[in-house]
């Protein structure tokens, strides 16, 4: 392919309606010869959708692109991209607090990202994106941050295995809120064009009010910027019980750890890393069941 491979809407966002669209036992490889970059292999949006057992490889940048509500995607198997890109993510998605509430990204296995000296990442919540669920996926041999984080909240992030990664979790939202000078003042500062944008948001309809109530409960009140609940704050997630094999190099903003659960999460070197599973309450990840099935899950 030229460009992007499988792209798919439906549903409709003001009512949560879901589209009931799938995306299932496709296997999609060597696109964006022409267009390199910000295409896809898959890319799902709208509302209440599934992209499922799927198998994407060899593209110079993203394998999935996320984003709409109550979306769905699990036992992907993914590798070999964001072949020619940094600042990248083989499931990707970003850019508010409300766009992606209600996302579930699970049990997916990503490896052997990156060539030429890149160093893209695994699962990018990138530019504040919240409310997200990440849990039970396994990645390895990331060699930008396997699981990105760039100041988002409302987050959970459990039973995710790392080998040979690391967990990036930055305070860019705060960060910029609270100082003109940084470089993130444009979107999260008091002229910041992403308070507009979630005022136009359906964040306060009943139906929203409902179905996101941390949402609902959000702050846009610089007057008390110290309040969790401030929208801008990287508060309200949830970041336990994942495994990190090999060295320990993840950075945690001071402000994620503030206002955040983050913890406990277990490292083990290379060497001790099989021992993982005999974790209390660990639960494993069900790698016989990623990728293509040749059948209707």
């Amino acid at each position: 392919m030229g460009a992007s491979g499988i792209s798919i809407d439906g549903g409709d966002a003001e009512t949560l309606t879901p589209g009931g669209s799938r995306a299932v036992n496709n296997l999609v490889h060597d696109w964006s010869e022409v267009v390199m970059t910000y295409q896809g292999g898959i890319r799902l949006g709208g509302t209440g959708n599934l992209a499922a057992h799927n198998e994407l490889y060899n593209s110079p940048h993203t394998a999935i692109f996320f984003g709409g509500n109550n979306n769905v995607y699990e036992y992907n198997l993914i590798y070999n991209v964001c072949m020619e890109t940094d600042d990248a993510g083989a499931m990707y998605g970003g850019g508010s607090l409300w766009n992606s509430r209600g996302t579930v990204i699970r049990e997916n296995v990503i490896y052997n990202l990156g060539g030429k000296k890149r160093a893209p990442c695994g699962i990018y919540l990138d530019d504040g994106l919240s409310g997200v669920t990440v849990e039970r996926n396994l990645l390895i041999n990331v060699p930008g941050a396997s699981l990105a984080i760039g100041g988002g909240r409302d987050l959970e992030i459990h039973g995710n295995v790392v080998v040979n990664g690391t967990m990036d979790y930055d305070g860019r939202s705060r960060d910029g809120a609270i100082d003109p000078g940084s470089g993130w003042a444009h979107q999260y500062g008091p002229d910041g064009h992403m308070w507009p944008a979630l005022a136009a948001s359906p964040w306060q309809t009943d139906v929203w009010r409902v179905a996101f109530p941390k949402l609902a409960a959000l702050s846009a009140d610089f007057a008390d910027i110290e309040e969790p609940r401030f929208a801008a704050n990287p508060a309200g997630s949830s970041v336990t019980g994942n495994v990190f094999i090999g060295p320990d190099s993840s950075r945690i903003a001071q402000s994620v750890l503030r206002f955040s659960e983050i913890g406990p999460n277990d490292q083990y070197s290379m060497w001790a890393g099989r021992k993982y599973w005999a974790l209390p309450g660990f639960e494993a990840i069900e790698i016989e069941k990623v990728g293509r099935t040749g059948g209707t899950p």
